[in-house]
């Protein structure tokens, strides 16, 4: 009786030993659409809560610009600055978030996956970071609000995730 031949163990596939452009891009256009619709969603809820709907661009920007940048009016230097910097942010989280999962991963795994890299994002920019550059402005920075946001961010980056796949992804 003859045994099949073993199969070779050494199949592990180390994430920084494999590199898919095609997935890489579409991590970054899912983070940008996620960053996007994120973005889009926290301008209304600033129109409806403060009558301004130019806040969130403005307190990303004042990164940059110190607390004054928060002032209400127009967008602004401070505003367009604050987009930049959120939209950057937003393809690297995407491209990063490609590359630690795999392209055949299940979708409610990117999901759940999503969520955790949304809290964890949250916990290193709102909560380790911000304060250690712009105490004041970390204070004035509503915790619970960009909690949500940022965790919705991981979700609608995953789900766009798997909206692209089968555009660069062939299976």
């Amino acid at each position: 009786m003859q045994h099949e031949p073993t199969r070779d163990l050494n199949t592990i596939e180390h994430i920084w030993t494999r590199i898919d452009y095609p997935w890489l891009i579409a991590g970054a256009l899912s983070g940008a659409s996620a960053g996007l619709l994120i973005i889009l969603l926290a301008s209304q809820l600033t129109s409806k809560l403060l009558g301004d709907w130019t806040q969130p661009f403005k307190m990303i920007g004042a990164a940059v610009f110190g607390a004054e940048a928060t002032a209400f009016g127009p967008l602004g230097e401070a505003g367009l600055i604050g987009f930049l910097i959120h939209t950057v942010l937003s393809v690297i989280y995407g491209v990063v978030f490609a590359q630690l999962v795999h392209e055949k991963s299940h979708a409610r795994s990117l999901v759940f996956l999503g969520f955790v890299t949304g809290f964890i994002i949250w916990v290193f920019s709102c909560k380790l970071f911000l304060p250690s550059f712009n105490l004041p402005l970390a204070l004035r920075f509503p915790s619970t609000v960009s909690l949500v946001l940022q965790v919705l961010f991981g979700i609608f980056n995953s789900l766009f995730l798997v909206l692209y796949r089968p555009y660069f992804i062939k299976r």
